[in-house]
């Protein structure tokens, strides 16, 4: 029993060593795409960035002007991050798909604001455009 218990929190640790080294490894990327960001779209006026399991990209912006243009629009603004994602990133990454949250705010300590408007990132789909 304790041999299973050992062997479970040495794996526990393992798995949080892992996960800490690829978020390291994102933030790179991940500070280049809000820099990006916040040049291409002067309304934005802050912007969170997660990669989760190194394959779904969530990018939440505070936007109030995005947030009260159509769903067309948001999805336009969508593909352009996804594009943008996939030159960041690199070729070889393992990105397979995303979200665009839109916020009219972003109150302190929410990740994912209550208001939020949800676009997917057809990133698997762009990636299939980008390499033929």
């Amino acid at each position: 029993m304790k041999k299973n218990l050992l062997l479970l929190s040495l794996l526990s640790v393992m798995f949080l060593i892992s996960s800490c080294e690829e978020e390291k490894s994102n933030m790179p990327y991940i500070q280049q795409m809000k820099d990006t960001i916040f040049a291409g779209y002067p309304t934005v006026a802050g912007v969170t960035i997660d990669v989760q399991e190194s394959t779904m990209l969530e990018v939440v912006l505070k936007d109030a002007s995005l947030y009260n243009k159509t769903d067309a629009d948001r999805q336009k603004v969508a593909t352009s991050i996804g594009m943008m994602a996939l030159r960041i990133f690199g070729k070889d990454n393992k990105l397979e798909r995303g979200e665009l949250l839109v916020s009219k705010d972003m109150p302190s300590g929410e990740i994912i604001p209550d208001d939020a408007k949800k676009t997917n990132i057809n990133i698997d789909s762009l990636k299939k455009v980008t390499t033929n």
